[in-house]
């Protein structure tokens, strides 16, 4: 049973990894200034401003996805010797992307949308060889 769970893990959370971040670059890229607004506090008037900045990092955020997708298909076709290699780049630049987010906007919501994901798929991608299940 444990083998089960630990064989789908990665899948779930690099995909709950992909299906977020296709999201925030969908707002940063097509809705920057209602996002940033709402998410980080800016005034309208910084967020007119900064919004091509914004969706450079709108595109930043959907090569995370696309990285995270890829790992999950890497994983779901050929298995933890093809997924975990792209799986453990990616998650760990998701990782450090939220990181990065919560020191410069001390928001929270950096850490649990993006940081917390990134470690969860991190952490499973490499769950079984640390505990010795497979």
């Amino acid at each position: 049973m444990l083998s089960k769970i630990l064989d789908v893990l990665p899948l779930i959370t690099l995909g709950l990894v992909a299906v977020v971040h296709a999201v925030f670059a969908f707002k940063e890229i097509f809705d920057w200034e209602g996002s940033a607004v709402k998410v980080i506090g800016m005034t309208p008037e910084d967020a007119r401003a900064s919004a091509p900045v914004g969706r450079n990092q709108g595109l930043s955020n959907g090569f995370l996805a696309a990285g995270a997708a890829w790992s999950f298909a890497a994983w779901w076709l050929g298995g933890p010797s093809a997924g975990r290699p792209p799986a453990t780049f990616f998650a760990t630049c998701v990782l450090i992307a939220g990181l990065f987010g919560w020191a410069t906007f001390r928001k929270n919501g950096f850490l649990i949308k993006q940081a917390l994901p990134g470690f969860a798929a991190l952490v499973a991608a490499w769950l079984q060889i640390i505990i010795g299940v497979k």
